[in-house]
């Protein structure tokens, strides 16, 4: 029981490890996917680094004590050295040397994620083979003792995953619960120690209550807002920090003594008072509809845009807000009267996902704006789609105005600067008759129906203007002149229209969030764009062709060795493409549920939970269904079969990934996807136990087997997470990423048509 509990514990720090550094690498690298991708790819990498390592030269043999001895001073080194890295993390923009408020170059992000959490993640692979050593050294010594590792250290998982997400995030700062996984995590390590007889118990001992003393005394709570204060140094921002917090969806930071900044993951979301800029921003899209009565502001409403809206003759305004804490960070640091805006018996404010409010609405409204940073993420690219910008319409009365933004630039409409705004400007024109767009290096897209009047003429404008008698030393009439000229007008509707090929922005194909890496690559002056603006020029087929070519060549080269030598590579072909295939089906599932549902934490949590839930599922059935089997044909026959069914798994999610899409946000929708999360961790965790115990009795040592076995698993999570997030969704879509995956594993399984005889 100890020993499961020491599992259990180091599968729950593992989790809250890693779900640490990818929150931090949003943070400090401004929220972009490109570097949670980069992130999430170094945690696995590092695994396979450790695990490789850790099995290469194995103890032959060695008292319990000296096994738990090598498990145990390990976790000990990754509980100590994770707050290192972190802090590194938080601080890396510092030596890097990028100027306050630049975006980091793709290559430094990957360095930086090499060098800081790698590190961490080196010791979680090494952990992984000695646990193994000291199952087998126990009373679970069959052939099943990595499978078992396996199971609990996946139940750490969920345990660890739910604990952190449900418990401590919503009312803890991230110190405080590293200190309280650290302290179970030690004491399950002393407990281990003592029970093996080990001198190093008093010293596991001591530091646990150490540690006991620290939280009682609040000093992991003063130690997170060090770090805070040390992440907010690396942004080179000479504004005081007044208030730093990380709600379940973003950091929240406040600064400025004087006009109060909000930092939204480290980029500059909104700056209060600044009257000038709002009315500048809001009083021309208000004047695009002759009479707007009702108004619907989907995200930045916190701070000003409110106050400016009620100076026309608005009946309604209602306000959609993702984030539930954002209102209330805000309330004390807003003017008066944004204060008052927001208190006005007009406005109403709804702290949900805004793509959630418009499917369940049912209102009516004159005009919607859409408020929201460009699609450089999946996240945000979400707002930007047809099948959003379909579901507005819905909401709007025929005469509806709907207005959204996009970086542009002011001179210059070509390559990334023009497919931008270009793919939106065409998927609204697929939902909309009239489609008008402004001049400038924020580009403002207008659209409407038939009956509509949207118009950036300034004599229409200034007539709109005068008949509501609006009263502001902001915002003049003869401003619009300056806005709108008629020759940029021109220039930005001719440059628009000369890009009718480009292609449309849908939830299945995000080419809005592809353009908006390009922009980001070129803004931070790296290397990335340009590879895969040339990458983007291939079709589907020639992905396809590159991939199934090189996997043809292997499985000739993996079938035509030496039966010892071919098991050993089937068994690591068989479970390093299910791991990169895991990855990939997970990120679709949890994308898919992002389109539909909104990026719900908890539900989002509970889903990634039942994925967790799945490996260990999979893992125990597939350990009991060999327990006390020899036999080598049996132990090949069920990697191939649990290879099969990883197969039919990728065929099942290329036919329901357009299906569900398609879906409502009801509760089969929600059924379907937590159902499939959960059958892609039984298929999982099935493969990796039959992986384990193939190879097992093929190198006849358990950690050396642990140690492949797992090292294969997390080189192909690896590569899966870099090639899904950073390359194949953003080029791809949904669609052409699974058919992607089911050519991975239908190669894969071209590795087993040799048996084991």
């Amino acid at each position: 029981m100890i020993t499961g509990a020491c599992f259990i514990a180091f599968g729950a720090w593992a989790i809250l490890a890693q779900a640490l550094f990818l929150r931090e690498s949003l943070i400090v690298f401004f929220g972009n996917e490109l570097a949670l991708g980069v992130a999430l790819a170094s945690w696995f990498l590092g695994i396979f680094a450790g695990a490789a390592c850790a099995g290469f030269r194995p103890p032959r043999s060695a008292p319990p004590a000296r096994r738990a001895a090598a498990f145990a001073i390990p976790f000990v080194l990754l509980i100590v050295s994770f707050p290192l890295g972190l802090l590194a993390l938080r601080a890396s923009r510092l030596f890097l040397g990028v100027p306050g408020g630049e975006l980091v170059p793709l290559g430094r992000v990957s360095l930086v994620c090499l060098l800081t959490i790698t590190s961490s993640s080196f010791l979680v692979g090494w952990l992984f083979p000695a646990a193994s050593a000291v199952a087998a050294a126990t009373r679970w010594s069959g052939r099943g003792a990595i499978g078992w590792v396996y199971v609990l250290e996946s139940g750490g998982g969920l345990i660890g995953g739910v604990a952190f997400t449900a418990l401590f995030l919503p009312r803890f700062p991230a110190m405080v619960a590293v200190g309280v996984f650290a302290s179970v995590a030690l004491a399950s390590i002393t407990l281990l120690l003592r029970v093996e007889r080990h001198r190093g118990w008093m010293i596991s001992a001591l530091m646990t209550i150490l540690l006991f003393v620290a939280l009682c005394a609040g000093w992991p709570r003063s130690l997170d807002e060090w770090m805070a204060g040390v992440r907010w140094q690396s942004y080179r921002n000479t504004l005081p920090l007044v208030l730093s917090l990380d709600s379940p969806y973003e950091n929240i930071a406040v600064a400025g003594d004087g006009p109060v900044h909000l930092f939204l993951n480290g980029q500059v979301a909104g700056t209060f008072p600044d009257p000038y800029g709002y009315a500048t921003r809001v009083h021309p899209l208000m004047l695009q509809h002759p009479h707007p009565e009702a108004i619907l502001l989907l995200g930045g409403g916190m701070t000003g845009m409110a106050r400016e809206i009620l100076r026309h003759p608005v009946r309604r305004l209602d306000i959609a807000e993702a984030d539930p804490w954002l209102p209330g960070v805000l309330e004390r640091f807003l003017p008066p009267d944004d204060r008052d805006a927001l208190r006005d018996p007009r406005v109403a404010l709804h702290s949900v996902d805004p793509r959630r409010f418009v499917a369940d609405s049912t209102g009516t409204y004159d005009i919607i704006i859409l408020s929201f940073p460009d699609p450089t993420t999946a996240a945000l690219n979400r707002f930007y789609t047809r099948e959003f910008f379909c579901a507005c319409r819905m909401l709007l009365d025929k005469r509806g105005i709907l207005i959204t933004r996009v970086t542009s630039s002011s001179n210059y409409l070509g390559g990334a600067a023009l497919g931008l705004p270009a793919s939106i400007y065409w998927s609204l024109r697929d939902v909309f008759a009239n489609v008008l767009a402004t001049p400038g290096e924020e580009c403002y897209l207008v659209a409407s129906g038939p009956a509509g009047a949207p118009s950036l003429d300034p004599n229409v404008l200034s007539s709109r203007h005068r008949e509501r008698n609006i009263e502001t030393p902001m915002f003049q009439p003869e401003l619009l002149e300056v806005l709108f000229p008629e020759d940029r007008v021109a220039f930005v509707r001719s440059a628009l229209e000369s890009a009718a090929d480009t292609p449309r922005n849908t939830d299945l194909r995000p080419v809005s969030y592809f353009y908006g890496l390009l922009l980001w690559d070129r803004f931070s002056g790296g290397e990335y764009g340009y590879s895969l603006g040339r990458l983007a020029e291939r079709p589907l087929s020639h992905w396809v062709l590159a991939l199934a070519l090189p996997c043809a060549a292997w499985a000739a080269f993996v079938l035509t060795r030496a039966r010892p030598r071919r098991l050993r590579l089937q068994t690591l072909t068989a479970i390093g493409s299910t791991g990169s295939a895991s990855i990939a089906w997970s990120l679709l599932l949890l994308l898919v549920f992002q389109d539909i549902f909104g990026y719900l934490y908890q539900e989002v949590a509970l889903l990634v939970a039942l994925f967790m839930s799945g490996l260990a599922t999979g893992a125990e059935v597939a350990r009991r269904h060999r327990a006390g089997t020899e036999d080598l044909t049996v132990r090949w026959r069920a990697l191939r079969h649990s290879d099969i069914a990883s197969f039919v798994f990728s065929c099942v999610l290329l036919t329901t990934l357009p299906l569900l899409v398609k879906a409502g946000s009801g509760w089969p929708a929600w059924a379907a996807i937590a159902t499939l999360l959960l059958l892609a961790g039984v298929t999982t965790g099935a493969q990796f136990a039959a992986a384990s115990s193939l190879y097992q009795h093929l190198a006849g040592d358990v950690r050396v087997a642990a140690g492949a076995v797992d090292a294969a698993d997390h080189l192909g999570a690896a590569l899966g997470a870099l090639a899904t997030g950073v390359l194949l969704v953003p080029l791809l879509g949904l669609a052409g990423t699974a058919l992607i995956v089911a050519v991975l594993k239908a190669a894969s399984l071209t590795t087993q048509l040799r048996g084991a005889a």
